[in-house]
C-alpha cells in the first residue's frame, strides 16, 4: 500500500512539474514576442484632414506615400517615394528641379513664406 501511495505522489509531482514548465515556457514565448524590434517596414496611417497612408523603412528612414493613379485604368494604388529635405542644399536642389512659384508681387513664394511666418503658405 505504501508503494501505491508513493507512486501517486510521484505522479502528482511529475504532473505539477510538467504544468509549471509548460506555463513558464508559454510566458517566456509571449515575453519574447512583445520585446522584439518592429519589422523593417512599418505602415503608418494619418487619419487627420484626409486619410494618408505611409510606408516607413525603419532602417534607412525612407518614406513612401500610398497614392492612387486616377489617370490609369482601375485607378491602381502604388507606393511613391517622398522627397526628403534635411538642409538648405536639399531645398535648393528641389527648387532647381521643380522651379519656384511667384507670389502676387512677382517675388519668390518661398522667400515670402520664410520672411512672413504668419502668411498662409
Amino acid at each position: 500500500m505504501k508503494e501505491g501511495k508513493n507512486m501517486r505522489l510521484l505522479a502528482i509531482g511529475l504532473g505539477l512539474a510538467v504544468g509549471f514548465a509548460t506555463q513558464a515556457s508559454a510566458e517566456e514565448s509571449r515575453s519574447d514576442l512583445f520585446s522584439q524590434q518592429p519589422g523593417r517596414y512599418q505602415i503608418v496611417i494619418n487619419p487627420q484632414a484626409r486619410p494618408d497612408t505611409f510606408l516607413l523603412d525603419t532602417a534607412t528612414g525612407r518614406v513612401w506615400q500610398l497614392v492612387q493613379y486616377s489617370d490609369l485604368k482601375d485607378t491602381p494604388p502604388a507606393w511613391q517615394l517622398m522627397k526628403r529635405i534635411d538642409n538648405d542644399l536639399d531645398l535648393k536642389k528641389l527648387q532647381r528641379e521643380y522651379g519656384v512659384k511667384k507670389d502676387s508681387t512677382g517675388g519668390s513664394l518661398i522667400d515670402h513664406c520664410r520672411n512672413d511666418p504668419s502668411a498662409a503658405c
